[in-house]
């Protein structure tokens, strides 16, 4: 699942290294990997790639998000607070267009919007060094106090989380990297909330541009899609999740990959026999 096999630039930007960890898998013999989607299995080292089989993705149980059709005028963002994640793009569009944006997700490991508050006003809060709160109060914080429409809603759970995804407008994911899956896109999908992404990562295996939202290669094109969500049917959104994205669909597709596994274990198997013979 994660993180991501890592690259000398990953490293280099601190992010974890597990060059040790798939060196140590240089003799996997009958041991195969799945990832989660192919856009993270085309960065699979060399070495490993006779052993990695065909991506699995995510998936949720589609029974727990309600679908609705009827959306409120507002748009979302949910993850946490990073670069990666791009809310800035998100922010800064919604100012320029006068939108309502609510934004949920941690900054910082923090979960509220009192403490967030608190912890900026204070010059002397510990959390001053952490690079995701640095990103929120440079790049975040002057546009919320600017535009009452742009708002910080906290870490949300349960059935706060489900109507703030089931009631918005779109979903906004401006990610900055390539990211390996992106379970908020589907669960925005399975409440009929269109997504508007960066073409990244896994972003074109889970959306159908012009069907389940919009893929957009820069700012530009992101500015444009945002304001087009309306053309998209929440009914096809709920769709791709419960035909791709289910738990249901997910297990299916891991019996697949077993049974795959399986027989090439018995082919190695029959031919070692034959070696011997």
């Amino acid at each position: 699942h994660g993180p991501p096999f890592s690259t000398d630039e990953s490293v280099a930007a601190g992010k974890p290294d597990n060059h040790t960890q798939l060196r140590l898998l240089k003799d996997m013999g009958n041991m195969y990997m799945v990832s989660i989607s192919e856009a993270m299995a085309k960065t699979a080292p060399a070495s490993i790639k006779s052993h990695m089989l065909p991506a699995v993705h995510n998936a949720i149980e589609i029974d727990h998000f309600p679908f609705q059709a009827e959306k409120k005028d507002y748009y979302i963002t949910l993850a946490r607070f990073t670069p990666d994640k791009g809310q800035d793009i998100a922010v800064r569009l919604a100012a320029k267009h006068k939108k309502r944006l609510r934004m949920a997700g941690t900054v910082a490991g923090i979960g509220s919007n009192r403490k967030l508050m608190l912890e900026l006003s204070n010059p002397l809060s510990p959390y001053r060094p952490h690079f995701e709160f640095k990103y929120y109060s440079d790049k975040i914080l002057q546009q919320v106090l600017r535009n009452r429409r742009i708002t910080y809603a906290g870490n949300l759970g349960g059935q706060k989380k489900m109507k703030f995804l089931a009631e918005a407008k779109a979903l906004l994911f401006p990610i900055q990297w390539e990211e390996p899956f992106g379970m908020a896109v589907i669960e925005a999908l399975a409440c009929g909330t269109p997504v508007v992404a960066m073409n990244r990562g896994a972003m074109p295996e889970i959306i159908e541009h012009g069907v389940t939202g919009f893929l957009a290669n820069n700012e530009e094109e992101f500015e444009e899609y945002m304001l087009r969500v309306d053309e998209i049917d929440p009914a096809a959104c709920r769709r791709s999740v419960e035909e791709r994205f289910s738990a249901e669909a997910m297990a299916a597709t891991y019996i697949e990959r077993y049974e795959e596994v399986i027989k090439r274990s018995k082919k190695t198997t029959r031919g070692r026999r034959t070696s011997k013979k």
